[in-house]
C-alpha cells in the first residue's frame, strides 16, 4: 500500500482533518504492513549481530568487519588459539613457523570450523608465496605446504622441483 498521510486539518484546532478513528486506522494499517514486511525478511533480519572480532556465538549474524571479513583481521600469536577462539580470517604475528623449524613468522589465515576441533586452517605467509593448510578432526593433522608455480620450477622431464 502507499503511505497514508494523516490529515491534521488547519491550525489552530485541526478543522477539516481526519477524525481520531480514521487517523488511528491509517496508523494500524501502515504498522501492520511494516510488521508483515519484517516477517518476510527472515530470521537474519531480526537475529542478534556479532559484537566484535572474536564473537563466535552460535546463531549470531556476522556483522561486516567482524572476524576479519571486510576489515582488519584478528591478530593472534598461536595457530591453535586462532582455531579455538575464532572462525574466519586472522593474522598471525610472531607465531611458530608451520614447518616446525622454530622460527616465527607473520602470516594471514582463515580458520574454518564446524564445532570443537573439526575443520581446517589455511595460511598464507606474509613475505613470500608460501601457502599452507591443515585439517582437524578431534585434533590437528600436521601442516601441509602447497607447491605451486611461485615456489617450484619445472624440470626438463616435466617434474616439479621445489625452489
Amino acid at each position: 500500500m502507499t503511505r497514508q498521510v494523516i490529515n491534521l486539518g488547519t491550525l489552530p484546532n485541526g478543522a477539516g482533518g481526519d477524525t481520531t478513528r480514521s487517523a488511528n486506522t491509517k496508523i494500524n494499517d501502515m504498522t501492520q504492513e511494516l510488521y508483515a514486511a519484517t516477517d518476510s525478511l527472515g530470521t537474519a533480519a531480526r537475529a542478534t549481530l556479532t559484537v566484535g572480532n572474536a564473537d563466535t556465538t552460535p546463531g549470531r549474524v556476522l556483522k561486516n568487519g567482524d572476524l576479519g571479513l571486510g576489515a582488519d583481521c584478528v591478530l593472534v600469536g598461536d595457530w591453535t588459539a586462532a582455531y579455538d577462539d575464532l572462525g574466519g580470517a586472522f593474522i598471525a604475528g610472531n607465531a611458530a613457523y608451520p614447518g616446525g623449524t622454530g622460527e616465527s613468522i607473520n602470516a594471514t589465515g582463515i580458520s574454518l570450523r564446524r564445532s570443537g576441533r573439526v575443520g581446517a586452517q589455511i595460511l598464507i605467509y606474509n613475505g613470500d608465496n608460501q601457502f599452507w593448510f591443515r585439517t582437524a578432526f578431534n585434533g590437528f593433522l600436521p601442516w601441509v605446504k602447497v607447491y605451486h608455480t611461485g615456489n617450484t620450477t619445472r624440470m626438463a622431464d616435466n617434474t616439479l622441483r621445489a625452489i
